[in-house]
């Protein structure tokens, strides 16, 4: 699975029972049970189609290699991806003050690149008429093999990926319980705000001060 934490305090990882998060420091813990988030999507993990994905030069490229993969533009599919990434460009994001909107909030953000590095990705394809309630199209995050780097996937490239597809046709929801939640009014269209917040940060701000590879 993957999500963020309150205050968007970073990026999380849920892979194999355990949830980390990616800081924007560039360290990489392991959440503690008492970590709070505002949005997480999570699924037992089975694998219903898998396939060796060859000469991926961007994460568009990666993109189009998944889309042969789908069946269906209306179900929901969560995606685990295992190689040896020649690079892979991801962001963290800064944690900000409480009621910052999501665009403001996404604006500062710690940018990392990697070279020759194995790891995981873990994510999920949404349908179009999820946008209220999902990231519509792909999101992806990125951990490495030894559990030290991570953070939200911007670009990539591999000369190879085994690529695992798990349909989801069973979708849970639930929503926060607090009176800023309740008495919010959540009736604007939020998809170009979520939009630029997670596809329009193929730029952002560079780690500078913060831990870069």
């Amino acid at each position: 699975g993957l999500g963020t934490f309150e205050d968007l305090d970073g990026e999380m990882i849920l892979i194999d029972g355990h949830c980390y998060q990616a800081r924007s420091d560039g360290t990489v813990v392991e959440a503690a049970d008492t970590e709070l988030t505002p949005f997480a999507s999570v699924v037992n993990f089975a694998a219903d189609h898998t396939a060796h994905v060859t000469d991926v030069r961007s994460y568009d490229a990666f993109i189009a290699e998944l889309d042969l993969m789908r069946t269906s533009e209306n179900g929901f599919i969560s995606i685990r991806a295992t190689g040896t990434f020649s690079s892979i460009h991801l962001r963290t994001a800064c944690k900000s003050e409480s009621g910052v909107d999501l665009v403001e909030a996404t604006s500062t953000q710690a940018l990392f690149d990697f070279e020759s590095i194995a790891g995981t990705l873990v994510g999920f394809w949404s349908p179009a008429y999820t946008k209220s309630i999902a990231i519509a199209g792909y999101h992806m995050h990125f951990i490495s093999a030894d559990r030290q780097h991570g953070g939200h996937v911007l670009d990539l490239a591999a000369d190879a990926i085994f690529v695992e597809l798990n349909d989801v046709n069973d979708v849970r929801l639930a929503i926060p319980e607090t009176a800023a939640f309740l008495d919010a009014d959540l009736s604007a269209d939020t998809s170009a705000a979520l939009d630029i917040a997670e596809r329009g940060g193929r730029g952002g701000r560079p780690a500078d001060d913060v831990t870069s590879t």
